[in-house]
């Protein structure tokens, strides 16, 4: 709330025994944890202007009893779970308060945020590879439909993904060069024929990997024979 340092009026802004009520009464009412089941409530108090280090805390605990999700916003750099050490309790910070640390305790939170942050966009990049031969793949010297251009991509990239972050991290500096425009005029198509030359490389690699494993198949159907 406004009086707390927030955003929110004061009139909008419930206790936090009246957001655990509720949602509490939601969960038993709403969700469904079935199998398959596509009705589930999670709590998520990830508004980084609102929600305190209480309500968070006490949320986590209703999630858990509930056997429900949670969702803090840490994926967005809004939130972020600091273990100090010497406290022996974790404490909640958001980004607006690191202001109210200690300047010791605010360069430790700024920094494992800062790494935490950098290991997720490092984990979701590699993930995300697995997809990224797949219009490629749709083109037509390929001939795939979208479904098969998807598992021939997830095929061709395994094994490899890490490879394919690190080739991108390689080009980051190319692609800075476009901030000053004219550098763009070479340094994209340069980018992009890196990217395809490496994805046809796996692409065929692909292919002699399974022509080796047919020949191995026949090789076995014979000597049974």
């Amino acid at each position: 709330s406004r009086k707390d340092g927030g955003l929110p009026p004061d009139s909008v802004v419930q206790t936090i025994d009246a957001i655990m009520e509720d949602s509490e009464r939601l969960v038993r009412v709403w969700h469904d944890e079935s199998r398959f089941s596509m009705r589930r409530v999670a709590l998520a108090p990830c508004s980084p202007f609102s929600v305190s280090g209480d309500l968070l805390r006490e949320s986590a605990k209703l999630a858990r009893s509930l056997g429900v999700r949670l969702y803090a916003g840490a994926a967005t750099g809004a939130v972020a779970l600091l273990p100090l050490a010497g406290l022996g309790s974790a404490v909640w910070l958001l980004r607006h308060r690191l202001a109210a640390l200690s300047p010791e305790h605010r360069a430790l939170a700024a920094a494992l945020t800062g790494v935490a942050a950098a290991l997720w966009l490092l984990a979701a990049a590699a993930y995300a590879k697995r997809f990224s031969m797949a219009v490629l793949l749709l083109g037509p010297d390929y001939g795939c439909t979208a479904a098969e251009a998807i598992a021939l991509s997830a095929e061709c990239t395994r094994g490899y993904r890490w490879r394919l972050v690190w080739l991108d991290l390689t080009l980051l500096p190319w692609l800075a060069s476009c901030l000053l425009v004219l550098p763009a005029v070479y340094a994209l198509p340069y980018c992009a024929a890196c990217r395809v030359g490496y994805s046809r490389y796996l692409y065929r690699r692909m292919l002699r990997k399974r022509q080796r494993q047919k020949g191995r198949d026949r090789d076995g159907t014979e000597h049974r024979v």
